[in-house]
């Protein structure tokens, strides 16, 4: 490049809503002048950012940013090349130190790197960082997008994909190239700046012109801690393309000054600076013209003044008419716009304080969420997460459209969700709404085979047969009535009140897999393809005092009887359950089963309580079995379903209605993770039951009258945006 280019340099760093004249986060080496470095590598300009529990982030800065510094100017080969060698040597010391560090005096950095040479400009960034080029009137930020730019702190898996420094020994930076010309201009900033302001907001400031650019930002900052570099490039000797920015008097060279064409403004949008001036300038201008206009109509009134040895005239009633009529006038057009003056200047204020209530509240936020790097236990980073969202519903509270706000709280929320390991169904299928006339149902247990779905509505006593397409997300049409509905009679049994469904398997003396419909006046129905509904005769049943649910494993039935402590076991004889049930508790003791809603077999027995508590049994002795890990305890649990044929396969899942959410625990009682709605979606607010195909990777849930499906593997879907 045969032009020499020359920088204007401003620096801004901003702690607590203070400006901090000599920003530690920023180094500037210019290589001509600086100790042991090399004029023909160029100039350096680094930007670091410091997360996390560093006893003295100063050192920490110091030392960053004389490493790379070092490494920098030491490199012989190309300019990205010693870049990347530079950063990789900072991050190696930092993994070191923490390395070596108690856990909570442990963090984390991020880092732009720039080196200005031959009108080149290089950058390397590796997490935390931020850097803008404005060249003619565009803007380009780097990096385009990263989780980073989103959030404070990204979730787990947003920060292994883009790592900061010093958690990984080996971590490659991101390079960025451009060549620059005479007017053009970079930025190094806190990864804050990008969510304070649009690309479009950036550029508006930066062609400012560094002084005005700089106090705009410090402005745009508020309470949020931040740290701004800009460097803007002009030729030697030439005056720079930006306004408010004066060559040397001797190097000056009378040239035109290039002009950029003014960005339009959009339409509709003024500036609360802008408004504050023009109402400034209405009061100052009106009551200027209001004396001005009252001094010169006085005076009209009382007549011109005029020399001693003339007497003065009065005047007639006609100019008197005409005068009071001009003041009213002049009154009647000044006193609006003196209202309007004030109102504009109120509402400024007011603005104003409600901006500075709102960016308190982020700042606060933002450093709750920024604490939880060097916290270890979960519960603590979900409590901390929590109070950055109630500090953030505050702000919301304030302005509910406010942008700033509204992107953190989706981004802690995502934190929050990763914290708890919640995944959220963003894709549901609603598969049918069995809502009728009276609005009594209530669906309860849904059992998936193959295609074949059967739905229980204990609300108005109805089951549903219907049929899954062979795509699974949609039921065939046209629906067909209940197969089973209070009122009907059947073998001259007339069906009551229904409490469960269960599919039987073939074994023992039982031939076939059918579905079984327990009904609460002791009858036991069975349902068949070819067939339809028959009346199985069951042992006893006079003696049940209130079932609550069914269970089956291997062709036996057993029954949930919680107000009598008792589990009985049914063993399948000829033509059904004739044989007298068995008790399979051996060790029963009183109020064991009390709160008992909800049974499921896999060779064990596990009995979920209204409480949340799960007992296991096996072979009728209660195991030893406790939850573990949940952020929240079951609030009202309302079914359990068990995947697996024993202890080593498959998982437990409860139905919680009081928290709107499905919870996976291993069969060892460990927390896996919890299924909830996205945000404000209101699907599973009144869970009934549910059924999972983990081969087809499928959750079937029943929520007041309607059947979802749901994917158990799921992603959030993208926003897009940078």
């Amino acid at each position: 490049m045969d032009v020499q280019l020359k920088t204007v340099i401003r620096q801004l760093g901003m702690s607590k809503g203070q400006p901090v004249s000599r920003p530690r986060q920023i180094a500037v080496v210019d290589a001509s002048a600086a100790p042991g470095a090399r004029p023909s590598r160029g100039d350096l300009y680094i930007l670091l950012e410091v997360l996390g529990g560093f006893p003295d982030a100063g050192f920490v800065l110091s030392q960053l940013a004389g490493i790379i510094t070092e490494e920098y100017y030491r490199g012989t080969g190309s300019t990205t090349g010693s870049i990347g060698a530079a950063l990789r040597a900072a991050n190696e010391w930092l993994f070191e130190e923490n390395l070596n560090s108690p856990r909570e005096q442990r963090g984390v950095a991020g880092v732009t790197c720039a080196v200005l040479r031959d009108g080149q400009l290089y950058l390397g960034q590796i997490g935390p960082a931020l850097a803008y080029l404005w060249q003619a009137d565009t803007l380009r930020r780097f990096p385009e997008d990263s989780p980073w730019l989103r959030q404070a702190i990204p979730s787990d898996t947003e920060r292994a994909a883009s790592p900061p420094l010093g958690v990984r020994r080996v971590v490659e930076p991101q390079f960025h190239h451009a060549a620059l010309e005479p007017g053009d201009a970079f930025v190094l900033a806190s990864p804050v700046l990008a969510r304070l302001a649009p690309g479009e907001m950036i550029a508006d400031i930066i062609a400012l012109g560094p002084d005005a650019a700089t106090q705009e930002i410090q402005r745009l900052a508020g309470e949020h801690d931040l740290n701004v570099l800009i460097v803007g490039l002009q030729a030697e000797g030439v005056l720079v393309p930006w306004p408010g920015v004066e060559a040397e008097p001797e190097e000056a060279v009378e040239v035109p000054e290039p002009r950029r064409p003014r960005r339009a403004r959009r339409a509709g949008v003024l500036p609360i600076q802008s408004a504050l001036g023009v109402a400034r300038q209405l009061v100052q201008r009106a009551a200027h013209t209001l004396g001005t206009l009252a001094g010169n109509l006085l005076s009209e009134r009382r007549g011109a003044a005029r020399p001693a040895r003339q007497p003065a005239r009065r005047p007639s009633a006609t100019q008197r008419a005409r005068f009071d009529a001009r003041l009213i006038a002049v009154a009647a057009i000044l006193v609006p716009v003196l209202v309007l003056a004030v109102a504009l200047i109120t509402r400024h204020q007011y603005e104003s304080s409600r901006r500075a209530q709102i960016a308190g509240l982020l700042r606060q936020a933002s450093d709750a969420r920024a604490s939880i790097v060097t916290m270890g236990q979960r519960d603590q980073q979900r409590q901390t997460l929590l109070q950055a969202i109630s500090l953030i519903d505050q702000a919301l509270q304030l302005d509910p459209q406010e942008p700033a706000a509204l992107q953190m709280r989706r981004s802690i929320m995502d934190e929050l969700d990763a914290t708890s390991v919640i995944q959220r169904l963003y894709t549901m299928w609603e598969l049918a709404d069995l809502a009728d006339a009276s609005g009594t149902a209530r669906l309860s247990r849904v059992i998936v085979r193959g295609p074949d779905v059967f739905i229980l509505d204990t609300g108005a006593d109805r089951v549903f047969h219907r049929l899954l397409t062979p795509a699974g997300d949609a039921l065939e049409a046209p629906a067909p009535a209940p197969i089973v509905q209070k009122g009907q009679t059947y073998g001259g049994v007339a069906v009551g009140e229904l409490v469960d469904l269960v599919w039987m398997p073939s074994g023992g003396e039982r031939p076939r897999s059918n579905l079984l419909i327990l009904e609460r006046g002791g009858s036991l129905l069975e349902w068949d393809p070819q067939r339809g509904i028959t009346v199985l005769p069951v042992a006893d049943s006079a003696a049940w005092r209130k079932p609550q649910a069914a269970g089956a494993f291997s062709g036996n039935f057993y029954l949930l009887d919680p107000q009598q402590d008792r589990i009985l076991k049914y063993v399948a004889a000829a033509g059904g359950y004739t044989n007298p049930p068995l008790d399979y508790l051996t060790e029963p003791s009183p109020g064991l089963l009390t709160g008992a809603i909800d049974i499921a077999i896999d060779g064990n027995i596990y009995v979920l309580l209204a409480d949340g508590t799960i007992l296991k049994f096996y072979t009728g002795k209660q195991q030893v079995f406790r939850t573990s890990g949940l952020d929240e305890p079951l609030r009202n649990p309302v079914a359990l379903y068990c995947s697996g044929e024993d202890d080593t396969r498959g998982y437990l899942y409860v139905a919680d209605a009081g928290l709107a959410r499905v919870v996976q625990f291993t069969k060892q009682g460990e927390f896996v993770r919890q299924f909830r709605a996205p945000e404000g979606q209101m699907q599973l607010t009144q869970l009934g039951g549910l059924f999972v195909d983990e081969t087809l990777q499928r959750m079937y849930l029943t929520c007041g009258t309607r059947l979802y499906m749901a994917p158990l593997s799921q992603s959030q879907p993208s926003l897009g945006g940078s």
